[in-house]
């Protein structure tokens, strides 16, 4: 697409002399829409909002804190076909603001709405386990915290999953880990909802009567690092985090020891956010995925593989958590999935974050510099809360 402030939409000037743009999108039976800017440079005091024509749903405001060199932006799906998007620019910065839609995404199937969910994700559905549910008394207390750390990413028109990641400054950098494969567009297109969670408990059954909570969703990525060896990218969020989501910085340990147990918090599927436990020590495993010699942490069919919950397609890049709810891999792949209605206890992989750590000369290769950037040597590092 080609739609900006000049060649599209319409202009309205307010008493005051300040202004609004507004452009209506219809793309006729999307379940939701949403666009990529190839423009996007705010002045301050301006303001975009986009809204679905009954006006149920609002997004914004986005402002001038949104802006990046590169100038581009993506914005999180919104319900329905029929979607508005209303520029406000005072009269101070008249003609400052630059903005050009260059994609439009239809939605196809809600993320949300199970009544348009594909047959895949039916089936999911009945294997899916929410994070709100019972995982056991030895992680209850850390899952109810660290689920505020996890993020659902949609970058165009694919899904992955990722974690707000601490840092032995505590500082509440933006950081955040996701896999290397997870590579759909630029980055500065994604967009990131915290705290995408069912407000009903699902726990090994179907449920169609599943809310959202309210969108808490910013855009806009930096790369800071990346490798394939073990399949992880770390993101500097751009967009900004309110501090009113109550979010999680999680922790990691980069010791190399197999934990006696491991969980994982994901989004399957692009689906409201789920858990999985393994009962029994991952193993060490180097597997051939988009390095010929990809380290990971093998969540074992030997041991009949997930005991609770499943990954799926989606659930890439998220977190696999130590007892001590510690980062130790982002989810590389894997056989895992749900079949015919059942889990089919097949193994999954996660790249190995104690090679993340240290691997190659530079700091755009591995985590060290970032998580660590006064060298204080620390081998493990607790979750930061918000408050």
């Amino acid at each position: 697409m080609d739609l900006g402030l000049n060649n599209s939409g319409e202009w309205t000037e307010l008493v005051n002399k300040d202004r609004i743009w507004r452009i209506n999108i219809i793309s006729e039976r999307a379940k939701s829409i949403n666009f990529v800017f190839n423009k996007y440079q705010l002045p301050v005091g301006s303001s975009i909002y986009i809204y679905n024509n009954d006006q149920s749903i609002l997004l914004g405001a986005y402002t001038h804190k949104l802006n990046r060199a590169d100038k581009m932006l993506g914005t999180w799906p919104i319900k329905g076909d029929n979607i508005w998007i209303e520029y406000y620019e005072p009269y101070k910065v008249k003609g400052k603001g630059e903005l050009n839609i260059s994609k439009i995404i239809h939605g196809y199937r809600s993320l949300v709405d199970p009544k348009s969910a594909t047959q895949s994700t039916k089936e999911i559905e009945s294997c899916s386990y929410s994070v709100n549910c019972d995982i056991g008394d030895d992680f209850n207390t850390l899952k109810n915290k660290l689920k505020h750390s996890v993020a659902l990413i949609i970058s165009v028109n694919s899904v992955c999953t990722g974690v707000l990641i601490n840092n032995t400054n505590n500082n509440k950098a933006p950081y955040f880990l996701t896999a290397n494969h997870c590579n759909i567009d630029n980055e500065a297109t994604w967009a990131f909802q915290f705290n995408f969670i069912t407000k009903n408990t699902n726990c090994g059954f179907e449920d169609s009567e599943k809310q959202s909570l309210e969108v808490q969703t910013t855009s806009g990525a930096t790369v800071l690092a990346s490798n394939s060896k073990s399949d992880f990218k770390l993101l500097q969020l751009d967009g900004g985090l309110n501090p009113e989501w109550n979010l999680e910085w999680a922790g990691w340990d980069r010791t190399a020891i197999a934990p006696r147990f491991s969980v994982g918090i994901h989004h399957p599927d692009g689906n409201f956010m789920e858990i999985c436990r393994d009962n029994n020590t991952p193993e060490k495993a180097i597997i051939e995925f988009e390095n010929p010699n990809t380290n990971i942490w093998k969540i074992s069919d030997t041991n009949n593989g997930w005991e609770i919950g499943v990954t799926t397609v989606g659930s890439s890049g998220s977190p696999l958590f130590t007892p001590n709810g510690h980062i130790i891999g982002q989810l590389t792949g894997g056989l895992a999935s749900c079949t015919a209605g059942s889990n089919n206890n097949l193994e999954d992989w996660y790249g190995r974050f104690d090679i993340s750590w240290d691997f190659g000369n530079t700091k755009e290769t591995r985590l060290s510099d970032w998580l660590d950037p006064n060298n204080t040597g620390l081998v493990q590092l607790n979750m930061l809360s918000e408050e």
